[in-house]
């Protein structure tokens, strides 16, 4: 009940900004806080959109990962969906038995389509993470920049030109669960530093799922050949 409840009040949100400009939906944020080198976490999470998420550690210090970001709502007279890819290249360390953190640079590209107004997007984003580690809690705190342009604008409120604003969308991830497997919840706000009225950054997201962490080794000691 309580997750209807909250499905109806974001789309109610969706729709109030919808009636004044398109709306563009920032992505799920992916804050692994990997480990040592080998390890791979998979994120998969829903709320306003559904947000497969990937990390792997190349190194004990460098780190990739990719994310999809999914969202489709629609009626008999209103149709609404938006599709992003993200990649991202990062260096990540720790310091004490429990704390980490984390930058990864990146990219992301993507469309929205609804029965208003049509547009192509691409960003480069800057995304650092502080956190802390355990067997059964991990806690991270991200404060992403992002620059994003959109391209081939058409709908009834724009005209067909480029549009670009830079938002700030700070994070707080959790991971509940005992090593390997985990709940994963997300909260984020996105907040247009440029606040252009003419494509409106939606300012929410909450996601809930499970996270699957393979070949950690969490309290491997920096001395241990298998840090290096």
């Amino acid at each position: 009940m309580k997750n209807h409840i909250l499905l109806i009040t974001l789309g109610a949100i969706l729709l109030l900004f919808a009636s004044c400009a398109p709306v563009y939906l920032p992505s799920s944020i992916n804050a692994p806080m990997l480990t040592n080198r080998g390890e791979v976490q998979v994120n998969l999470s829903a709320g306003t959109g559904l947000y497969p998420q990937v990390a792997y550690a190349i190194t004990n210090h460098v780190g990739i990962m990719g994310n999809i970001s999914l969202y489709k709502s629609g009626s008999d007279t209103s149709q609404s969906t938006q599709g992003t890819l993200t990649l991202g290249l990062g260096y990540f360390g720790r310091w004490g038995k429990h704390g980490r953190y984390e930058i990864y640079f990146g990219t992301e590209g993507g469309s929205m389509s609804n029965s208003y107004s049509d547009f192509k997007y691409k960003d480069w984003f800057v995304q650092p993470t502080i956190g802390y580690t355990s067997d059964i809690l991990d806690l991270g705190l991200s404060s992403s920049f992002v620059m994003v342009t959109f391209n081939d604008v058409k709908g009834v409120y724009l005209d067909p030109t480029k549009y670009s604003t830079v938002y700030w969308q700070p994070a707080l991830t959790a991971k509940i669960g005992y090593k390997r497997v985990r709940f994963l919840g997300q909260l984020s706000l996105a907040v247009d530093l440029n606040q252009d009225p003419k494509i409106l950054v939606f300012p929410f997201t909450m996601s809930l799922g499970v996270n699957i962490n393979l070949g950690q080794s969490r309290y491997v000691k920096h001395s241990d050949p298998r840090y290096h």
